[in-house]
């Protein structure tokens, strides 16, 4: 089954949690750690791609932190996979086109309509934003407003 690793998840919830904190300005890296139990040293990581990417400021100093940059939401969730993992198919083959050759090339008889599955959840992917799936951290912890998914 196709799963993201724990750096994409790690950033949707940083993200989620400096939603839900914008009125306080920046937020510490320290604060998100301590919140959701991520390892401080893998959020750090996590942190820096996400300001590489231009998702998110940063402050420097003893009342630093992070903050949303507010083009965030625009940001598509294929786009942001992006940033996080190597490749996003549901298959080897389906990767970059210097991957290795399929030993069952030759007599393959699912490349096809495993590509064309591949493509409509790639489509998905690109159709939701980051806005539509980052919500404040809540109660229920829950990030994906579901009715963006039935679009």
């Amino acid at each position: 089954m196709f799963r993201l690793s724990r750096k994409t998840e790690y950033g949707l919830l940083a993200l989620s949690y400096l939603r839900g904190h914008m009125d306080h300005g920046v937020c510490s890296a320290k604060d998100i750690s301590e919140y959701y139990q991520i390892p401080p040293s893998l959020l750090a990581k996590v942190m820096q791609r996400l300001k590489r990417a231009g998702l998110v400021t940063s402050v420097q100093g003893t009342s630093g932190g992070y903050a949303l940059e507010p083009s965030f939401g625009d940001t598509s969730f294929l786009e942001f996979m992006g940033f996080f993992e190597e490749d996003v198919a549901l298959v080897d083959c389906l990767m970059q086109e210097d991957s290795p050759a399929c030993q069952q090339a030759h007599c393959c008889s699912i490349r096809n309509p495993i590509a064309a599955l591949n493509d409509a959840i790639q489509a998905q992917f690109q159709s939701l934003t980051l806005e539509d799936l980052i919500q404040p951290a809540s109660s229920t912890g829950a990030l994906v407003s579901l009715h963006s998914l039935s679009r």
